[in-house]
């Protein structure tokens, strides 16, 4: 340890100056110090007193002796000074990579709420059109694994940043084309637009309940006969998106929309990718739900059609009906097989369950081609099961009459061995019939606005028509008038020729009037002066004489030329219009309807 060595004015009593610590010495000093913090901070809990460690300092009353070089003296810490506070531990966000609630886009438009949902390629919001004061669905293009970072979208190593853009392009086509959708059973999109480094689809936000919510609060699988109705409604939503190239590759009961009305919407359009219409190899995301995504759509190329949602809808058709979820198609690959739904419900149709085991083959040539055929087939197997059997009787044969006694005495026991469950369903179907009876009305009350809108656009199409045929009839009409007006009289219709006709017409007979007068009073005058007394006279008379008879013969000339001419472009012009090919094409054109 270095001191500072006293002056010569300095006494020996005089206390030394406090010595600068330098060198080494110091950072063992810090250290050391350190190391009792830690130390004191670990007993500070179980009400030990700290270990003493010694550390090298300098003692402030050190003689100059003391104070040699490399000399230190070891003290123990104070006990007096206390841990530092413990810092508070912030608990992370659930979801730290939503949109904080009252988020606005596109330039104060939309509003962001509450969470509605996720997905593989997306998250739903809430939101607020505040422009139209109306309630819709925000879903925003964020691809699962990926986080903000600094006002941008970090895709997942998986996917990447071309992967990232190209599947957003997708997604902004996809919304596009779906935009184009108003009908009844598919999800309405109001906009699309890109912001924050990602696309954000503003839909119709609709109100009720998920499938699969539904199914958990029958607490039982469906009835088939409701379960029927939802998926034709699907399968006819679905037929119209293919019918546009597009696939929904997410059809499963959380994406199946119950509204009050008690209608199934298709909602959750993030993973819509075009497809070829001939089933050719493509390449696409791979992406699905297991248990209904079919095995062609778990890998990232090959061929893809619209029998992929045929599976996922006739996937969750099984789940309705037997409140099972089907196994993966990748475990059924693995040759395990399939248990049809009527032998999980007794209550489902044979032909039904026929018709959804063979649209849950696991290759994609066994299942049905279209969307069309699975529901076709759906609907001949509820009309078999709805019809009664029919009486066989012979024809000419009448049944025999039956007493009233034994009816009533069969119905009495049949009564009395009724079992309790059976009373329970006949309540449960009673009050189903009473519940689904608004409903059934509202739909003959839509139906009969459907027909007659359909019979207002017939009407509105005979009109149109018979007033294009009236158009053809008029310019029929115009085109015999304009054909007997060129007859009687054949004017010339081309700039050309009208040009050539005006000029020829006014200055041929000028030039021929003007030589003929030349010739009849200047040439005679010319003549005469020819012969006066002045020779300067004479010769200027003479030199005129020929200019004028020259220029008179010329003009003489041009003119009988340009009149013959004019005679011979009106004659074809007649023999033109005789034949009906005198009007030129533009003037063809006007004349058409």
């Amino acid at each position: 340890m270095l001191t500072r060595q006293r002056g010569p004015g300095q006494h020996a009593s005089s206390p030394a100056p406090r010595p600068v610590a330098v060198g080494p010495i110091s950072a063992v000093v810090r250290a050391a110090a350190a190391a009792a913090l830690v130390n004191r901070a670990s007993h500070h809990q179980a009400n030990t007193p700290p270990l003493p460690c010694p550390v090298p300092v300098r003692h402030p009353q050190a003689s100059p002796a003391a104070s040699a070089p490399r000399q230190s003296a070891l003290v123990s810490m104070p006990a007096q000074v206390a841990p530092p506070p413990p810092k508070p531990v912030l608990a992370p966000s659930p979801h730290p990579q939503e949109l904080n609630d009252g988020t606005v886009l596109a330039e104060g438009r939309y509003w962001v709420g509450p969470l509605l949902g996720r997905g593989s390629f997306g998250i739903t919001y809430r939101g607020m059109d505040q422009r139209l004061n109306r309630d819709v669905a925000i879903k925003e293009f964020f691809p699962e694994g990926s986080f903000r970072h600094a006002g941008t979208i970090v895709p997942p190593a998986s996917l990447g940043r071309d992967g990232y853009e190209q599947e957003r392009r997708h997604f902004i086509e996809e919304a596009r084309v779906l935009a184009q959708f108003q009908r009844p059973g598919i999800v309405t999109v109001y906009e699309v637009f890109e912001q924050n480094d990602t696309a954000y689809m503003v839909m119709e936000h609709i109100e009720g309940r998920t499938l699969i919510e539904v199914l958990k609060a029958h607490n039982a699988p469906l009835p088939p006969v409701d379960a029927l109705r939802y998926i034709l409604a699907v399968a006819d939503a679905l037929a119209a998106v293919h019918a546009q190239h597009l696939l929904h590759r997410d059809v499963k009961p959380g994406n199946i929309m119950i509204t009050p009305a008690d209608q199934a919407v298709l909602i959750d359009f993030g993973a819509a990718r075009r497809f070829d219409r001939y089933q050719r190899t493509s390449v696409m995301t791979a992406i699905g739900t297991p248990g209904y995504a079919p095995l062609e759509q778990w890998g990232s190329s090959g061929r893809f059609g619209p029998t992929s949602d045929v599976y996922a809808l006739a996937a969750t058709m099984y789940h309705l009906i037997t409140g099972q979820m089907p196994p993966s198609a990748a475990d059924r690959a693995a040759n395990e097989t399939l248990q049809p739904p009527r032998t999980i419900n007794q209550d489902v149709p044979e032909l039904v369950s026929e018709a959804i085991v063979q649209a849950l083959a696991v290759r994609m040539e066994d299942r049905p081609q279209t969307m069309a055929a699975f529901a076709s087939g759906l609907r001949s197997a509820r009309t078999v099961r709805s019809q009664p059997p029919a009486a066989a009787t012979l024809p000419g044969t009448a049944l025999p009459p039956v007493s009233a006694a034994p009816v009533q005495s069969d119905a009495r026991h049949q009564s009395a061995q009724t079992h309790p469950a059976t009373q329970q369903a006949g309540q449960r179907a009673a009050e189903r019939q009473a519940v689904q009876r608004p409903h059934t009305q509202q739909r003959e009350q839509q139906q009969t606005s459907l027909r007659r809108m359909h019979e207002e656009q017939a009407r509105q199409a005979g009109q149109r028509k018979a007033e294009q045929m009236r158009a053809v009839e008029r310019a029929t009409a115009t085109r015999a008038v304009v054909a007997r007006r060129r007859r009687r009289f054949p004017w010339p219709r081309r700039q050309r020729d009208i040009a050539l006709w005006a000029a020829g017409s006014v200055l041929a007979p000028a030039v021929f009037v003007t030589s003929v007068a030349t010739i009849a009073t200047l040439v005679p005058f010319l003549a005469i002066c020819s012969g006066a007394p002045s020779w300067r006279v004479r010769r200027l008379s003479r030199l005129l004489l020929r200019h004028s008879l020259r220029l008179s013969l010329d003009g003489i000339g041009i003119s009988t030329v340009s009149l013959v001419s004019l005679v011979l472009m009106a004659g074809l012009t007649a023999r033109s219009a005789a034949r009906g090919t005198l009007a030129p094409r533009r003037a063809r054109r006007r004349l058409t309807p």
